[in-house]
């Protein structure tokens, strides 16, 4: 704490300062005065986003206004002897409109990318007789840290979004292209496309099998 001279001191009520909606602080000149600053903490104002042209009685058009548009490289290792499939690099662009908080944004890229992974590799909904098989941690298998590669993240900013400030969305974008990236590495490295999600080692090893019928 700073000691001030009381006479330079005044104390406010917690109402007071909500009403105020400001922060304030002090400080102490060469004279021996205080200098009370202020600043205001709260801004209101009003967005309106354009309107997309779905038109529900035909069951056409446009649901969004606008588009995130994005890339994705994946770089695998399979194991031929049991169809495992290990992800050694991934890399994610996207064009976010404008990054208002850069961090924020390539951790948005990271995550949404992270859970395309579990989506591609691991995570199944199993149902039997109608009823869901996959309840429990135990049989839905969600990939942990260990599980995942570093992903590297690269922001494009083209200022064309259609959001505030022109920002586009940038949470869920990268969870849809994962699993056509991871399949395609993995027809690049062996040569047969899996065409089923999750693209478990068993059935990665299954398509494996079924291209070399010679062996036993």
């Amino acid at each position: 704490m700073v000691s001030v001279p009381f006479e330079y001191a005044r104390v406010v009520s917690y109402d007071e300062a909500v009403q105020a909606r400001a922060t304030a602080w002090l400080t102490l000149q060469a004279d021996g005065s205080v200098l009370i600053r202020c600043a205001e903490l709260s801004c209101l104002a009003t967005w309106r986003a354009e309107s997309a042209t779905f038109d529900s009685a035909r069951g056409q058009g446009a649901s969004f206004p606008d588009c995130t548009y994005g890339t994705h490289a994946a770089e695998v290792e399979v194991d031929p002897e049991t169809g495992e499939v290990r992800v050694l690099r991934y890399i994610v662009s996207h064009d976010v409109g404008r990054a208002i908080n850069p961090m924020r944004v390539e951790g948005q890229i990271q995550g949404g990318a992270m859970q395309g992974l579990g989506y591609a590799l691991t995570e199944e909904i199993v149902l039997e007789d109608g009823l869901t098989a996959s309840s429990l941690f135990s049989s839905y298998f969600i990939p942990t840290a260990a599980d995942m590669p570093d992903v590297e993240a690269e922001i494009v900013e083209s200022g064309e979004g259609k959001g505030p400030l022109n920002v586009r969305g940038t949470g869920e974008p990268p969870v849809g292209p994962v699993a056509s990236a991871i399949a395609s590495a993995i027809a690049d490295a062996t040569g047969c496309r899996p065409t089923r999600l999750p693209m478990t080692a068993e059935r990665v090893l299954a398509l494996l099998d079924a291209a070399r019928p010679d062996r036993p």
